[in-house]
């Protein structure tokens, strides 16, 4: 069941009403659903820890760098941000689905065309990382 705060805060931010969800297995330190709306779907992780919303932050901009290097199908970052007590990041919902006998070959490709984009340095860039929210 979705927090009070957080359900009202995520049918402000997609202008719709929440009708239900589904929890989604396959994480160990989040939790994870798909979000049904008058809207459609959308995938939901959410996390109490004090650092959650600094690490979803991160995930977003990760992702978002991924979507922009064109070589792999990227969930669309919706939203992130925090509604009470719970960080939250939300996506664009991927059915899941059976990989065809291309699959292998097909990301392969993908990934070596993820890899052969030049940069100027290894990793992230250095500015585009903040650091660790303050403690207090």
């Amino acid at each position: 069941m979705i927090d009070p705060k957080l359900k009202r805060a995520l049918a402000s931010l997609l202008d719709t009403e929440i009708v239900g969800s589904t929890p989604v297995a396959g994480g160990d330190i989040n939790e994870a659903c798909a979000l049904d709306t008058a809207k459609g779907r959308f995938f939901l992780k959410t996390n109490r820890a004090a650092h959650a919303a600094h690490m979803f932050r991160t995930e977003a901009d990760g992702l978002r760098a991924l979507q922009q290097a064109g070589a792999l199908r990227i969930p669309e970052v919706l939203h992130h941000g925090q509604a009470g007590s719970r960080a939250f990041l939300l996506l664009a919902f991927v059915r899941e689905g059976r990989p065809g006998s291309a699959f292998w070959t097909t990301f392969g490709r993908q990934l070596a065309h993820l890899h052969h984009r030049p940069q100027p340095y290894f990793g992230r860039s250095l500015l585009n990382i903040s650091g660790p929210p303050d403690r207090p």
